[in-house]
């Protein structure tokens, strides 16, 4: 079996086309379980912005084989405000057009990427005519004036559908993956021999990237973990684990 593959959207991702080429697959998304259906002071473990989808999430990704796996983070809209893509040329950027992929509209997108191989997405990018032609498919959205005559914008029906990946998106993301690994950057190098986990723990107690955690809420996450009725600590670790933070 070739390596795992971490499907992580808040868009649904046709997951099985990279399962045929091999690949071991898991996808997490918020449709799986939307936040109206957690009860309140709950957690929401599909959620990624919740302390119980940060934890999921991490487990997830600790499960991947070093330098050898890829995740994908489908964005819901509007749901994270800022990127960082950094000043050392480790993030490459592309855009296209999910038109040109069988889209029902054309629906522009962008993908950040630390690998310069997501860029081959560009290739498939529509045409002006294909774009124009996409468009009249299917109506995402109505015009009205308001009461100041001001153009306003309005989703119909059909807006909805457009978060779902065309099947031959997610057929040519799961032929660019061994290209997408290959070419990473900014990974760092996994010491030989890897030290045990309770000494890179004590690494990051001895305040090793704080900041960072901080900017995560790292805190919140740990709070949820370690009030959980069913956790077990380690023999070795107790004295090491606090309560609280």
């Amino acid at each position: 079996m070739r390596p795992t593959i971490g499907w992580s959207s808040s868009l649904a991702m046709r997951l099985g086309f990279a399962r045929l080429q091999g690949f071991k697959g898991c996808k997490f998304d918020l449709k799986y379980n939307s936040n109206n259906r957690v009860p309140p002071r709950k957690s929401n473990y599909m959620d990624v912005n919740s302390p119980s989808g940060f934890v999921l999430c991490i487990i997830f990704l600790l499960k991947g084989r070093a330098h050898d796996f890829l995740s994908w983070f489908g964005i819901k809209c509007s749901s994270w405000t800022q990127m960082n893509v950094g000043t050392s040329s480790r993030v490459s950027r592309v855009h296209w057009s999910m038109g040109a992929f069988g889209g029902e509209t054309a629906k522009p997108q962008y993908a950040y990427s630390n690998s310069p191989a997501i860029r081959k997405l560009y290739h498939f990018r529509p045409t002006a005519n294909k774009v124009k032609k996409v468009h009249t498919k299917v109506e995402t959205c109505r015009t009205y004036k308001n009461r100041d005559g001001k153009d306003c914008y309005v989703g119909t029906k059909h807006l909805k559908d457009t978060e779902i990946y065309p099947d031959y998106f997610a057929s040519t993301i799961s032929v660019l993956i061994d290209d997408l690994k290959a070419a990473q950057r900014g990974t760092p190098e996994v010491p030989d021999p890897v030290p045990p986990a309770l000494e890179s723990f004590q690494d990051l107690n001895s305040g090793k990237g704080s900041d960072l955690f901080e900017f995560a809420d790292l805190e919140s996450a740990f709070r949820y973990l370690r009030k959980g009725h069913s956790l077990r600590i380690p023999e070795g670790w107790a004295h090491h684990v606090p309560k609280s933070i």
